[in-house]
């Protein structure tokens, strides 16, 4: 696969060493493609993508500080035009529309073959939207997500924080802004999830697949 006689350049996002170092390989023994950045996190992803402008992003749902999702969106808000592909274990319908909400061009299962990505990559150039097969009827019903529907982006991003341990301080820090705002978010996030804690809020990040259980 080349890019007009260039490299086609790609970005690879997990937060697991072993996958990355693996598709990292796998991508290396593809002639036309070419890795020139990674990431274990999804601000780590974001910074990395602009700085680089790869023309493909492979990433992973459930990272921490920021997801996958929530990566894609920014990017896309920030004007970025390249593939996106998501590599996921999860199947469920809500994590595949809320990717394809994010801007996401394809969504590959990762327990197939990597095979899959390249047709994956060659689909979204070609313009299309690529979901690995056993995923396309679920596409049919007219389900909304959760979050996507509820939460603004700056709350999914307290969501996560929270969920993932950090303090209101802490969480006011990475996202710089004040205590008070983090504050605000958090008593709007247990109003309209209707929950009466963090514990709570863990369930759901987890359920929504954006931090791992």
């Amino acid at each position: 696969m080349s890019n007009d006689g260039a490299s086609l350049t790609l970005f690879v996002a997990d937060d697991h060493k072993i996958v990355r170092d693996g598709l990292c390989l796998l991508i290396a023994r593809q002639p036309g493609l070419r890795v020139v950045g990674e990431a274990a996190d999804g601000r780590a992803l974001v910074d990395g993508v602009r700085a680089l402008q790869p023309a493909v992003v492979l990433t992973d749902i459930a990272m921490p500080e920021l997801n996958g999702l929530e990566a894609a969106a920014q990017l896309r808000a920030g004007g970025y035009a390249g593939i996106i592909v998501v590599l996921s274990m999860r199947s469920e319908r809500r994590s595949v529309a809320q990717a394809l909400n994010a801007g996401v061009n394809a969504y590959v299962l990762k327990d197939h073959a990597f095979e899959q990505v390249l047709t994956a990559i060659s689909a979204a150039r070609a313009g299309q939207t690529w979901l690995s097969p056993q995923l396309r009827g679920l596409m049919e019903r007219g389900e909304v997500p959760l979050l996507a529907e509820l939460l603004s982006a700056r709350e999914r991003e307290v969501l996560q924080l929270l969920a993932e341990g950090h303090g209101t301080k802490e969480v006011a820090f990475r996202l710089q802004v004040s205590p008070k705002t983090v504050e605000t978010h958090r008593l709007s996030l247990f109003a309209k999830l209707k929950v009466n804690g963090v514990v709570d809020l863990v369930h759901i990040a987890i359920n929504e697949g954006l931090i791992d259980p």
